[in-house]
């Protein structure tokens, strides 16, 4: 028997620990004495800029700098001094520590109240060891440590109930700021740093150590002269830079480069053009900056991004061009590759598997592979021989040459390991190559009847036969993909490959498949490229992940949009888009699920939850009547707009899509008038005209706005339908029904607020007239939507004062 003598530690408190040992003296316990040294010196927090670039200041900065070195200065080194330079003195104030980020509801009042509370701890603490547990020093310690923790607990609450209002409300300034990302888990900071030594370990598992490059250099034999860039061609590549990305090592960003680009274009394309001419890439260029993404919470895996500085994208973005057009010129690569393409999209992946599917056959399976550590896997020798076997332009093979030699990745500030494989994730080249080496997986020798369809690294195998033996057999087309990635020095991950049987018997697991000598059982359901195939083929499994998947986003939505308070209507109509555009995902290849009312209902159901907040309205409320107050189609009509969009060749231009919401407002209005649900009877009898509703720019809604609408409010119908009220007479008209119809257009309470409604405006309104008076005009519309509002807000105070004076 032995007893194991250990320490536990932070990850950053672990990296001080010096001088671990276990003493020989005996502690009298199966346990021996721990003493370790701990080194006292702490990292120094990492510097951070308070305010970003003012633009003003940096060109005036890059002005100086360059008359001051001169217009001459055109090597990669000049152009990183001078927009160094630059940049930093555009800076609108100094760098300051990180001293980390406290809880949004934090305050000095809570900071004081945790001391004074601690501090009473500590007391109590030292009074309870010494003393028995009933004595008055112990009991008097006792309660006041208990009185201090309750107050700290109730400053707590109060200031994140009051932060929190303070969050919603800032969503009419900054709708994707801290209020959005608390509740969606976007908030970007890290629990803990990664200790080097971590660090290193992980590089070494994500970037293995191929073998050296040995590219010789190519001699222009026939003196050919290399084409210099153009300003049409900076000024392409200039416009697919994107803003707000993080910097590179350099720490200067893109939008410090677009205004150096406006300024001094000559100035760039000649650097650019001096690089091109020597066929490489500086040394600095080569230098990214590694960044750990973790692969969802509380796992040991990470994404790694490589941020590379913005000229070294730019120059990328022209080389990448070239190699695509020289490429195209030779024949191109397989029409079945949509990752990393211009005009493709996993939409197009997923429709084209889907279309592959067996029709006329009886046996028909779909393989999903993914390949191990893909991107910084490549040998470089690998991606040399595809751009040789291609015969792409000598300069450009030699400038891919150079960009592969001597990279290195910066782990932390002055440390820094080389790269000897794969292409760097983040890069702009660095997809284009893949594609080109991974396209000869797509041109492997397959047996009759398999189909191979990738994106990026993800491939699709469909399998098609006409009995059980033929289509194992057909299935081995998979150890055809697993050989040739071994010859490229790939390999597949066992674990994530995946069968799923198409066509076949019912008992689909009485039949196996041996994947790289691995059994593998086919599953009811796989996921590739986001979307769920089912055995059946009806993608009823994807609606439902997907049904669940944006449940998940309404519940995190739905604190940030109360009932009351928070962002105005368009603000919640727009945050309602995150819902919507996950239920619509490749909504054409999966738009025939909507024949089964079943699948057709939970779509329904799940737009209505998110529509309940975008309104303001009670949960009883219709889906139906919920549409059509927020102006938001159907989620069934939407799906089928985008399968028939889908199918118009013309799909990408405006007309056709304004064509295709011409075509589903006019199915909505036809659905919303014929009522087959039978409900939104009083919606339906104020708002007859959909698209006029829809359309109207000055609309807005409110809390008691929607009650007014829909009819589920402080109403006695409604609430005596509810068993809420005993009757649903009119508190103020004993005789007459309380309607929203009454409480609006006849109830003498709230006739004065009417007449002078009809007195502005010179109209007599009444149900049927009342929203095409108010669409009329944003004046007409104020005023009744102030009337509207104001007589909803004060029946409902003299509703709840009323029912306090009776339970008393």
């Amino acid at each position: 028997k032995s007893f194991i003598d250990v320490s536990l530690a932070t990850q950053q408190l672990s990296a001080r620990v010096r001088d671990w040992r276990v003493m020989e003296e005996d502690s009298l316990t199966e346990h021996k004495y721990i003493t370790f040294d701990l080194d006292g010196r702490r990292t120094p927090k990492a510097l951070f800029v308070k305010r970003r670039m003012d633009p003003e200041r940096f060109r005036t900065c890059f002005r100086t700098q360059l008359d001051a070195l001169g217009a001459n200065k055109t090597s990669a080194m000049d152009y990183n001094r001078i927009a160094g330079r630059a940049y930093r003195g555009s800076l609108s104030s100094l760098a300051v520590r990180d001293q980390g980020k406290a809880p949004y509801w934090w305050s000095d009042n809570i900071s004081e109240a945790r001391r004074v509370c601690l501090i009473s701890r500590r007391r109590y603490t030292r009074l309870a060891g010494s003393l028995p547990v009933t004595a008055p020093e112990v009991v008097a310690a006792h309660l006041e440590y208990k009185g201090l923790k309750n107050q700290l607990k109730k400053l707590i609450r109060s200031s994140k109930r009051r932060c929190w209002d303070d969050l919603c409300a800032e969503l009419e300034t900054n709708l994707w700021g801290d209020a959005y990302k608390l509740v969606m888990k976007k908030v970007g900071w890290t629990p803990y740093k990664l200790a080097l030594e971590t660090k290193s370990q992980i590089v070494a598992e994500l970037f293995p150590r191929g073998p050296p490059h040995g590219h010789i250099r190519l001699e222009n034999i026939g003196n050919e002269i290399v084409p210099p860039f153009t300003l049409y061609e900076i000024r392409t590549a200039v416009l697919k830079l994107k803003k707000g990305t993080a910097p590179g090592p350099d720490g200067i960003p893109t939008e410090a480069l677009l205004e150096i680009t406006r300024m001094a274009e000559p100035w760039v394309l000649l650097i650019l053009n001096r690089v091109l001419e020597r066929q490489m890439f500086p040394a600095k260029w080569k230098l990214s900056k590694l960044v750990l993404i973790p692969k969802g919470q509380g796992t040991d895996k990470y994404r790694p991004i490589c941020l590379l500085d913005s000229i070294e994208k730019l120059y990328e973005n022209l080389i990448k061009s070239r190699i695509e057009a020289d490429i195209e010129t030779r024949g191109g690569l397989s029409d079945r590759q949509y990752g990393f393409r211009k005009g493709r999209s996993t939409e197009d992946a997923i429709k084209m598997v889907r279309d592959s599917f067996p029709r006329n056959v009886k046996w028909g399976a779909l393989i999903t592979l993914d390949v191990k550590n893909a991107f910084n896997s490549l040998p470089w020798d690998v991606i040399m021989g595809e751009l040789t076997k291609r015969k792409v332009k000598w300069y450009l093979r030699n400038i891919v040459a150079d960009y592969l030699q001597d990279r290195a990745l910066e782990i932390e500030k002055g440390v820094t390991v080389p790269v000897l494989a794969g292409v760097p994730q983040g890069s702009v080249l660095g997809p284009s190559l893949w594609n080109l080496v991974y396209d000869g997986v797509l041109g492997l020798n397959m047996p009759r009847g398999v189909l191979s369809v990738a994106f990026a690294d993800d491939l699709a195998l469909v399998i098609r036969s006409e009995s059980q033996r033929d289509l194992k057999t057909r299935a081995e087309a998979a150890y055809t993909v697993e050989q040739w990635m071994h010859s490229k020095s790939l390999s597949l991950a066992p674990h994530k490959t995946e069968v799923l049987m198409i066509r076949g018997p019912r008992r689909k697991n009485d039949t196996t498949f041996s994947l790289g000598g691995t059994e593998v059982l086919p599953k009811r359901a796989i996921k590739y490229l986001g979307v769920w195939f089912d055995d059946r083929s009806t993608f009823g499994h994807h609606v439902i992940e997907t049904v669940r998947k944006a449940e998940g986003r309404v519940r995190a939505l739905t604190g940030i949009m109360p009932n009351i308070g928070g962002p105005n209507y368009k603000k919640r109509a727009i945050l309602s888009q995150v819902v919507n555009s996950t239920l619509l995902y490749a909504a054409p290849a999966w738009a025939g699920v909507l024949r089964f009312k079943k699948y057709r209902d939970m779509l329904i159901k799940c737009q209505r939850k998110i529509l309940l907040r975008v309104a303001s309205a009670y949960r009883t409320t219709s889906a139906d009547a919920l549409q059509v107050i927020t102006g938001v189609p159907p989620i069934d009509l939407l799906v089928e707009e985008r399968l028939r969009l889908d199918r118009r060749p013309d799909r990408k231009m405006a007309a056709a899509r304004r064509e295709e919401r011409a075509a589903t407002m006019q199915r909505w209005q036809q659905a919303w008038l014929d009522n087959e649900r039978g409900v939104g009877v009083w919606t339906r009898r104020l708002i007859s005209n959909v698209a006029r509703w829809s359309e109207c720019r000055h609309r807005s809604l409110g809390y008691f706005f929607t009650q007014a609408l829909t009819g589920h409010g402080s109403f006695g119908s409604y609430t005596y339908k509810i068993r809420k009220t005993r009757n649903s007479r009119c508190a103020y008209c004993d005789e007459q029904e309380d309607t929203p119809e009454h409480t609006l257009f006849a109830c003498h309470r709230w006739s004065e607020g009417r007449d002078r409604v009809v007195e502005v405006l010179g109209v007599q309104i009444r149900p049927e007239n009342i929203i095409d008076v108010m669409t009329s005009s944003m004046y007409r519309w104020s005023i009744l939507y102030s009337f509207i509002s104001d007589t909803m807000k004060l029946k409902e105070a003299e509703e709840r004062a009323r029912q306090t004076e009776e339970g008393a």
